[in-house]
């Protein structure tokens, strides 16, 4: 597995700046759009919807 780079001082300060631009360029709209997206895509379909089966219980 590859370590993580680990930046400080100028270099780091400047990654988090152009981060920052590059995320607040995004319009919400579509930050939205794509959450509501993924959120839709990882739950799980029912496979059906009918009457709950009883426990084997007696």
């Amino acid at each position: 597995m590859k370590e993580p780079e680990y930046t400080e001082g100028p270099k780091a300060q400047e990654n988090f700046e152009d981060g920052m631009k590059a995320l607040f360029k995004i319009p919400k709209d579509e930050v939205v759009a794509a959450e509501k997206k993924r959120k839709r895509e990882k739950t799980p379909r029912r496979a059906s919807v009918g009457k709950p089966q009883n426990s084997d219980k007696d």
